[in-house]
């Protein structure tokens, strides 16, 4: 059970934006908004743009 809980506290890291977005689309369920995602060396802010459609958001924007 330890196993699990360590591979859930994981951060999410992605090579290109396309890998993210794609991984944001099949996840929509699971996603917590005001997570903290990193593409490609760039943190992004999970947000949403009403509607249910999730975004990300550049921290150095915020």
């Amino acid at each position: 059970m330890q196993c699990i809980k360590e591979t859930e506290a994981q951060p999410l890291t992605f090579s290109d934006m396309k890998t993210a977005q794609d991984w944001l689309n099949r996840n929509k369920a699971e996603v917590l908004v005001g997570s903290i995602v990193l593409v490609a060396g760039a943190a992004f802010v999970i947000g949403t743009a009403g509607a249910g459609v999730l975004v990300l958001i550049p921290l150095a924007s915020l």
